[in-house]
């Protein structure tokens, strides 16, 4: 193990801040469903939403899968839990689908039929009711917790410095140490990597309105053609 990292230190790492060179990072969060509609969604998560941000919205329940594009309207602290000493803030935003198509639209109708509790509304129950028409559109519905039900966004990220082994980045968003994300780095105009990064380090850079982070990546998951890329552009440098 000592070996490993003795090697690992003798990377020699460069500087790149000054060659605008971005990346995004994959978010996942876990999500609990308040009420559904065919247009939009209150959900509870223990990360706050961007207002005016989408996101895409995953639900898996009785062996089917629903994924919806999002944009956030509103977004609430509601409360909070103690997690292992740990207090959590937990918020409640409500989300209006965007892009949708009727089959997407006819998707949805049919996710909500196969889980339906009962209404938001005090309203009596019509079969019709899952009809694209209308006022129906905006009807909130109460659904089975779905198994699994997920927020997915892209954080976009600026590149500082950058090793074979791994790198340093700005990034608004801060992470946990010991995540292990998917990633994808522009080098240039025609050249994507794509590889898992686990966070090494995460730390507040001061005076920054908004917030931004310092965040050591370490490569991990990364195939061998990407890792030839990869060295080709820090020869380069």
């Amino acid at each position: 193990m000592n070996d490993i990292m003795q090697e690992r230190r003798h990377y020699q790492r460069f500087s790149v801040d000054i060659m605008d060179i971005h990346g995004k990072i994959l978010f996942a969060s876990d999500v609990k469903i308040l009420n559904i509609s065919i247009g939009g969604i209150l959900l509870k998560a223990d990360k706050r939403l961007n207002i005016g941000r989408s996101y895409i919205l995953k639900l898996e329940n009785r062996g089917k899968n629903l994924t919806i594009q999002g944009t956030v309207v509103r977004c609430t602290l509601s409360e909070s839990q103690r997690v292992q000493g740990n207090i959590i803030p937990i918020y409640t935003a409500g989300m209006q689908f965007t892009n949708l198509s009727n089959e997407k639209m006819n998707e949805i109708a049919d996710f909500i039929k196969d889980n339906f509790i009962d209404y938001q509304n005090r309203e009596v129950f019509k079969p019709d009711m899952f009809k694209m028409s209308g006022i129906r559109l905006h009807v909130r519905f109460h659904i089975d917790d779905p198994e699994k039900a997920t927020v997915h966004y892209f954080d976009v990220y600026k590149v500082t410095k950058i090793s074979l082994n791994g790198m340093l980045i700005e990034s608004e968003e801060a992470v946990k140490v010991e995540d292990k994300l998917p990633m994808e780095m522009t080098l240039s105009e025609n050249e994507i990597l794509r590889f898992f990064g686990r966070i090494s380090r995460c730390q507040p850079i001061k005076d920054t309105d908004p917030s931004r982070y310092e965040i050591g990546i370490e490569f991990i998951e990364i195939s061998e053609q990407e890792k030839t890329r990869l060295k080709t552009f820090i020869n380069s440098l």
